[in-house]
């Protein structure tokens, strides 16, 4: 005749949750490329690359706050396609890891 209760609760303090694809056209949705909740994850310090299917750095951005990648280069819309990133990221807790990936830029 007994009976309990629990609850637990995660954080995740350790992992991004990094889109697949984004749409920089402008109308307010999915106009950057970003993990998402990237503030409230827990992370400290950030370090985002961007590459096209040459290898060439089409983006460099290390600012937590920032809106991370708008689908230009040298001030010019990138071309539809899937692109790589590379992302450091440190958290909270001391913990450092890294994820790599492919992104697609539609419009």
């Amino acid at each position: 005749g007994c009976s309990g209760t629990d609850s637990v609760w995660v954080k995740r303090h350790c992992y991004l949750n990094i889109p697949n694809s984004f749409s920089p056209n402008g109308d307010g949705r999915n106009d950057y490329f970003v993990p998402r909740q990237l503030l409230s994850s827990g992370v400290q310090v950030f370090n985002m690359k961007v590459f096209n299917r040459w290898g060439q750095l089409v983006f460099e951005g290390n600012n937590v706050e920032g809106r991370g990648w708008d689908g230009k280069y040298g001030n010019k819309d990138q071309s539809v396609g899937v692109y790589i990133y590379q992302i450091e990221a440190g958290w909270t807790n001391g913990y450092k890891n890294s994820f790599t990936g492919n992104v697609t830029l539609t419009r």
